[in-house]
């Protein structure tokens, strides 16, 4: 990393801490880790704590776009068509549980994208990361499964490739 650039993620986590002590939000590595919040390096901005919201929302969103397939099957690609055919009970409950969570934090972020409010976006962050913390072990476990059934499968219809070449 070039010196701004480490001299930007330096003044992030100088500004960090000062609403991080204010609020009792997580550490700076733990949020860095989840959502990437050293995106905001460099970027001058009185909001602060939006945007890290806006990483937080936008890391649950490409999850959310994944478990949609899996919630409405109609539009579903292949893959996921597969897959929720051979989930059983406990990955459909991880499914509907992560969903749920998911569209939860969601919802929270875009009522504060409508209404700014330091003290309640802080309030989100500190929430988030307790939810995503629960959240990410069931996708965790999801995915898990999910990468195996999909091995499975191969290994059972490789003969039913052989048309494609």
């Amino acid at each position: 990393m070039e010196r701004s650039g480490k001299d930007n993620l330096v003044n992030l986590k100088k500004e960090y801490e000062k609403v991080k002590t204010k609020y009792k939000l997580p550490e700076f590595t733990k949020l860095n880790s989840e959502f990437e919040i050293e995106k905001l390096a460099g970027k001058k901005t009185d909001f602060l704590l939006r945007g890290i919201r806006r990483n937080i929302e936008q890391r649950a969103g490409n999850f959310l776009k994944m478990l949609e397939e899996f919630v409405n099957p109609s539009f579903a690609s292949m893959a996921s068509l597969t897959l929720m055919k051979s989930f059983g009970d406990r990955e459909k409950m991880l499914v509907k549980n992560s969903y749920e969570h998911i569209v939860d934090l969601i919802l929270r972020a875009a009522i504060l994208e409508i209404d700014y409010n330091e003290k309640k976006e802080a309030e989100f962050i500190r929430d988030s990361i307790k939810i995503w913390e629960a959240t990410k072990k069931d996708l965790s476990e999801l995915m898990t499964t999910a990468e195996k059934i999909w091995k499975q499968k191969i290994e059972e219809e490789k003969g039913d490739y052989n048309y494609l070449g």
